[in-house]
């Protein structure tokens, strides 16, 4: 283990020094680990080293074996009350272990980890104070009294879980772990109370999320069935006050307001049987219907401030390669009365008719809960099976934007990219704000302004070595 040198600060000075405490760490953890581990052969003392041979100033001239055990720092945090601080030593060869360190004291957790995730991202939750994000890196809760963190199987990989970008899998199953990597014994999440060590274990968990606020734990187990063409699974909503768990089945997507009372979930079920997005109040138990179909509901997603929900619905076209989507959105929910806003796209004289609203970009609400920004796509016709495989000779015209090695690399990418546009909410009116020559826009903090990017001039210029002159 690296020992790390321990200062108490404030937890805003904390912040600013974690970057430079982290960085002096991994600059000696090699050596740590090699004067530690150098005599016992490897982590498990079980591979014996070459005999170290010196040099002539008495220094260790490093053999092959010994690059095995030196050590990555990842996956660092500090809590909110800046008393805990949190981070994963990784050796070369071997499994991550997770430190969770007390910063005003002597107390330390260490977690075997097991294998480090491959192919894992998000598996349903998503957005804020989630542990679901990246690769399920270990998180704090709001209170600083929780710490969550995922632990697979020694020398296997993945743990099952799955990644979407927003708060969910990726639509159509993009992202899953492929079938070979999945282990036979699924991996776990554990729940650290920071003041007494105690654990809780929740078996065969793909993702989870703090809410803000620290009542609840939302954790999201792996499919039944890994072949299944519905993404639901169940969803366990843990109460951190008093330990009781809810079962909800055939969650795909969910998440928690900004305030953390209330808890928004899609359900992708077999043959589609209850698909909707639903709204449960945990304080209470009550669970409502906002919209049900038998389709498909995508990019699930709460506004900044505020009680502001949107999710696409939409259904694959026969013959054409895109869903066509249409938005739903609630102003204000928990309030009496509020009624749901319908963007549908085949409605609107404006909406571009050689395009769709795309779920590959997850809706976002303005500041001020009067527009939603979107993402359109151009629809384009399916490739019949029979013709997919005639192709093999990779074409490249003289006139294309982007060289056909660029082209290669961001083929993934480019069918996913998606044109900005906005929807004012109250009125309805659809506005395009990008074209193909400008395909990025970024808002400002008030949404009222936006900084197009266009790029396409530049587009096929290709950069030699190093920077110019």
């Amino acid at each position: 283990m690296v020992a790390l040198p321990v200062w108490r600060f404030s937890t805003r000075t904390s912040r600013i020094l974690l970057g430079s405490l982290l960085a002096a760490a991994l600059l000696v953890s090699p050596l740590l680990g090699l004067g530690a581990q150098g005599r016992a052969g490897g982590p498990a003392g079980t591979q014996q080293t070459a005999p170290a041979t010196g040099a002539a100033d008495g220094s260790k001239v490093l053999n092959l074996e010994d690059y095995g055990r030196w050590n990555r720092i990842g996956s660092t945090a500090i809590s909110n009350d800046g008393r805990w601080m949190s981070y994963t030593l990784t050796p070369n060869e071997g499994d991550p272990t997770l430190y969770v360190k007390a910063l005003d004291g002597d107390k330390t957790y260490t977690v075997p980890l097991g294998a480090a995730p491959g192919g894992s991202g998000r598996g349903g939750g998503g957005g804020r104070g989630g542990a679901a994000g990246g690769a399920n890196a270990p998180q704090f809760s709001d209170d600083s009294r929780w710490a969550a963190h995922f632990v697979n199987p020694a020398g296997e990989r993945g743990g099952g879980r799955r990644g979407r970008g927003g708060p969910a899998p990726t639509p159509g199953g993009r992202g899953a772990v492929p079938a070979a990597q999945t282990p036979t014994t699924p991996g776990h999440l554990e729940l650290l109370n920071l003041a007494t060590g105690e654990k809780i274990s929740i078996s065969n968990a793909a993702s989870s999320k703090f809410s803000v606020g620290s009542k609840w734990l939302a954790v999201r187990l792996n499919k039944a069935q890994a072949d299944a063409k519905f993404n639901g699974a169940d969803l366990i909503l843990h109460d951190l006050s008093s330990g009781l768990d809810r079962n909800i089945g055939n969650v795909n997507q969910y998440d928690f307001d900004h305030a953390g009372k209330l808890f928004a979930y899609t359900v992708d079920a077999a043959d589609r049987l209850g698909n909707g997005v639903y709204l449960l109040d945990p304080a209470t138990g009550e669970t409502r219907a906002l919209n049900t179909a038998a389709a498909d509901y995508a990019q699930l997603a709460w506004s900044g401030e505020g009680t502001n929900l949107a999710v696409l619905r939409g259904d694959k076209v026969k013959d054409m390669k895109q869903k066509e989507n249409v938005l739903l959105a609630w102003s204000a929910l928990g309030i009496a009365g509020t009624k749901p806003f319908v963007f549908d796209p085949s409605k609107d004289a404006s909406f571009p008719k050689t395009m769709v609203l795309s779920e590959y970009t997850a809706p976002r609400w303005s500041k001020d809960g009067s527009r939603v920004f979107i993402g359109i796509k151009e629809q384009e016709p399916e490739i019949p099976e029979a013709d997919a495989i005639k192709a093999n000779v990779d074409i490249w015209h003289w006139k294309d934007q982007t060289p056909q090695s660029v082209q290669i690399v961001q083929i993934q990418q480019l069918r996913e990219a998606t044109l900005p546009a906005a929807v004012f909410v109250s009125t309805g009116k659809f506005v395009k704000l990008g074209d193909d020559d400008m395909r990025t826009v970024t808002m400002a903090a008030n949404s009222n302004v936006g900084v197009g990017r266009n790029d396409a001039t530049y587009r096929g210029e290709v950069a030699w070595g190093g920077s110019r002159a």
